[in-house]
Order: C-alpha cells, then sequence, then structure tokens
C-alpha cells in the first residue's frame, strides 16, 4: 500500500463544509515543539459523509491506565524477561522518541548515565537495572527528518504500510500526538467514522490490518496531551479510543489517562469541571506542551513495562 491522496484540510470558521470531493496528494509536516492545525482559517474543509459503525457488544479489553503504574512493582523478573522477548514495533514522533529514551535510562544503556535520566527526581525514585533491557523493542519515527511528525491521516497510513512491509514483530502500534487534535481538528470524527472507499484512515483500516496479520498483536493508543492543546476534539478522541477498545477486547495504552494524572491519583483538567485531560505539570517542563521530563518519562517506561508484561502473560496480580 502507497501513501494514500489526502483530502485537503482547513477550517471555516464557525461551521464545517463536507463533500466527496477528491483530494491532494501533499504531506504536511508538523513538529509537536511548534504546535501546527492540520488546517488553515479561512479556507474549506472537505469530508466524506459520517457513517456510524456498530460496536461490538464485547468485552475485555486490556487496559494500562494509570491504575496499572503501580502493578510495576509487582512484575516478576520471569515475566520481565518474557516481555524483553517480545519483539515490538512502536511508531510515534517526539514524545514517542522521550518514552523511547525513558525506557533506555531505566535499561541503564549509556555510560555516563545521561542527566535527564534522573533530572528533578528524589534519591527513592530512580530506577535503573539492566534486568530492563528494551533492545526488541523498536521504536521509530512516523517518517524520516524533516517528516518525522505529518499530519495524523498519514501517520496512519504510513503505519499500514509499515505493517505490511515487515513480519519481523509479534506486535505492532503508533500513537497520534497532541498536536493531531487542536481545536477543530477533523480528527475524532473521521478515525472512527465508517465509510467504504474513504480516503481519510479509519478504525475500520485498523481492523483490516489485523486481519491480515493473523498471528501478531496490536496495540492502540489514546492521544498524548499537552499543556495548552486539551481540547474537546483530543477529549473526543480519547473517549471513542477507549469505547472502541473496551467494546472489542483491544490492547490499550492509555497514554492520556497516564500523564492526566498525578502520582497521587488526582486528575489534571484545562479548568475545573472542563472534563478536558492535560497533562500534569509534574510530567513536564513545558509550560504550552507535552514532551517529557524525566517523571514523565519514568512513568511512561514502567506502563510501557506493564503492558509488555500482560502481553507476555502475565495476569497483574
Amino acid at each position: 500500500m502507497t501513501i494514500k491522496n489526502k483530502f485537503i484540510i482547513m477550517l471555516l470558521i464557525g461551521m464545517m463544509v463536507l463533500s466527496p470531493t477528491a483530494a491532494s496528494a501533499r504531506v504536511t509536516v508538523f513538529s509537536e515543539d511548534s504546535p501546527q492545525a492540520p488546517m488553515a482559517s479561512g479556507t474549506t474543509i472537505w469530508l466524506p459523509q459520517v457513517i456510524a459503525r456498530p460496536a461490538a457488544q464485547t468485552s475485555g479489553a486490556m487496559v494500562i491506565d494509570h491504575n496499572a503504574i503501580a502493578q510495576f512493582d509487582r512484575i516478576p523478573d520471569s515475566y520481565i524477561q518474557a516481555a524483553s522477548s517480545i519483539r515490538f514495533l512502536f511508531r510515534h514522533a517526539s514524545v514517542g522518541w522521550n518514552i523511547s529514551e525513558g525506557l533506555n535510562c531505566m535499561m541503564n544503556s549509556v555510560s555516563p548515565r545521561p542527566f535527564f535520566c534522573d533530572a528533578g527526581l528524589q534519591g527513592s525514585q530512580i530506577i535503573y537495572n539492566p534486568k530492563y533491557n528494551r533492545n526488541n523493542w523498536t521504536f521509530e519515527f512516523h517518517a524520516p527528518p524533516p517528516g518525522q511528525n505529518p499530519g495524523w491521516w498519514d501517520k496512519a497510513w504510513l503505519f499500514i504500510d509499515r505493517v505490511d512491509s515487515t513480519s519481523n514483530y509479534d506486535a505492532y502500534g503508533f500513537k497520534f500526538g497532541y498536536v493531531d487534535a487542536i481545536q477543530g481538528s477533523a480528527i475524532d470524527d473521521e478515525f472512527f467514522a465508517y465509510h467504504p472507499g474513504d480516503q481519510f484512515p479509519s478504525i475500520h483500516d485498523m481492523e483490516a490490518l489485523e486481519a491480515s496479520h493473523p498471528g501478531k498483536r496490536f496495540v492502540y493508543w489514546t492521544m498524548g496531551l499537552a499543556r495548552i492543546v486539551g481540547t474537546p476534539d483530543s477529549q473526543s478522541f480519547n473517549q471513542q479510543m477507549r469505547t472502541y477498545a473496551s467494546q472489542h477486547n483491544k490492547i490499550l495504552m492509555d497514554i492520556a489517562d497516564i500523564t492526566s494524572h498525578r502520582p497521587n491519583g488526582s486528575a489534571c483538567y484545562t479548568a475545573p469541571g472542563s472534563g478536558i485531560e492535560i497533562i500534569c505539570d509534574e510530567y513536564t517542563d513545558e509550560n504550552e506542551g507535552g514532551h517529557l521530563n524525566a517523571l514523565g518519562m519514568q512513568v511512561m517506561s514502567k506502563a510501557m513495562w506493564v503492558l509488555m508484561a500482560r502481553m507476555a502473560g502475565w495476569s497483574g496480580n
């Protein structure tokens, strides 16, 4: 599968105009350091008609959320070894790179140990041990620099292309970034819509990908969060992803839930009563963005080890 033609995505003030018009093939590139919308004010958005996909009436998903972090200290060494042997491919942008660096810090794979691994942490919080060997977990940018953070639609198509190009892994996953759900983004309307032939990627395409790779496991992710990019669109997308995973027995890494809860379990929102999650300032040193500091990297590294141990067969008890 090649990278597919894209719809021209743009924003109208106060309204969204829907039309099944043909698309442009241009790939828009973003940086999570300087979030930019995949749409421009004062222009037109062309989207296909949205048709709801019936949900399966099942439950039993494997969900890694903020409640799972406490399980990290209980993972038996035998399951750490089993988790380490899983060949996992994960596609990401800059926050995914933060997670990969956190995993390296936990494994202590670099000597001398980088300052950023432990910056701001208390002595009792610092964790590293070579038993946390993540060498079989491959983290890749969505595309080569400078395009490692393209539009959300390209992230999905590129992931599909990448999975179709290799069978060397046991499990696959990718995540969207906080820039993909700035105010007015179409991602929450389009990704969970179901209309065959649509040039926007959707959860239907993910299901087709799974079906074409029997015996492989797929990890779904909620969307990463930032300090100022907490929007109704990001909240809508993440809630839909949680519902989908629950109803379809999927594996879900809920990074949004993890990073929007402080170590004491209290939640972080854009404002009291808003119900819109943002990353807690304990996990980032940025006033506006959402890149992870040492504690944020460690929390997500713990979540990754719980995820992989559970995939290796650990019950979590």
